[in-house]
């Protein structure tokens, strides 16, 4: 779950919809290029928050041809709401990418003939292609025959989703599993999904958990952060304060047990949780599945 899995450095169809955003609108990418180089240099927890935090208020320069008569070759602005195609292409290893570009330079260097693109804000981007069968994001990938002008790298699904919801990926434990911090203040409505999970699931993360003291008790919910789709959530009660490396070895544990239960694009967010109102809302309306024994 690295956004630089496929980072590169510079040298030396599915229709989906979006509309005109106001002409006034300029896309300006200076912080989202400016992190993706920060991350290359130095790929540390700070620089790929601000990665992260840089991409979400990104814009995304997408070649995609629209039946809308009006829309003309080269600069148009997009937000999400007229008929719109997304290019879907494979890389190597059969992955299904949208390419995008941080700039209509590093576009126009990677096709090959002269295209119709547009400018689309992140999250708007991002959840109109958590509809699509896609794997990833391509950003500035580089031309087969040319040198990338460009440093970019790969957004995968369980990123853009993340983002799309207002979410930061934190420590990563494999594709499926990912630690998450709410990336702003907002509305978060908790309760629990029609569908529950199977009691063995329960079952093995309790086993796992009872190998790591630090997991004080555990709770299984359904959240979901203003208008964003609804998350399955695992939240895990802490002591304060808690020992990082004690969270992060207990965490690698329950992803690892997880991880084969989960099918492709299936995610299951961990939140750990010291003592706050957050955490008191999901022990209220949360499934409690866990308590550890007295210490």
């Amino acid at each position: 779950m690295s956004f630089l899995s496929g980072f590169f450095k510079k040298k030396t169809s599915s229709n989906q919809s979006a509309s005109k955003a106001p002409a006034s609108a300029k896309p300006d990418n200076t912080r989202f290029v400016e992190a993706i180089d920060a991350v290359g240099r130095d790929d540390t927890p700070t620089t790929r928050r601000a990665l992260y935090e840089a991409m979400r208020n990104a814009w995304f320069f997408i070649p995609s041809p629209t039946n809308d008569k009006t829309w003309k070759p080269g600069h148009n602005v997009a937000d999400g709401k007229a008929p719109l195609a997304f290019p879907i292409i494979h890389d190597r290893n059969a992955k299904k990418l949208i390419p995008t570009f941080t700039d209509e330079e590093a576009l126009t260097h990677w096709a090959t003939r002269s295209s119709q693109w547009v400018a689309l804000e992140a999250i708007p981007f991002f959840r109109l292609i958590i509809k699509l069968d896609v794997d990833e994001i391509a950003v500035n990938p580089p031309p087969l025959d040319k040198p990338p002008i460009r440093a970019g790298g790969r957004i995968t699904r369980l990123e853009f989703t993340a983002l799309a919801d207002g979410l930061i990926p934190e420590a990563n434990f494999n594709a499926s599993t990912v630690q998450m911090k709410v990336a702003r203040t907002q509305r978060v409505l908790i309760g629990i999904p029609a569908k529950m999970p199977s009691q063995e699931i329960f079952e093995a993360l309790s086993k796992a958990a009872a190998a790591h003291p630090i997991v004080r008790s555990m709770y299984f919910c359904l959240l979901t952060f203003d208008e964003s789709a609804p998350h399955n959530a695992v939240a895990i009660e802490l002591p304060s304060p808690p020992a990082r490396h004690e969270v992060e070895q207990a965490l690698g544990a329950l992803s690892a047990t997880l991880h084969p239960w989960l099918a492709k694009n299936e995610f299951l967010d961990f939140f750990p949780c010291e003592k706050s109102p957050f955490l008191a809302a999901i022990q209220q309306k949360g499934k409690q599945f866990y308590v550890a024994p007295p210490l």
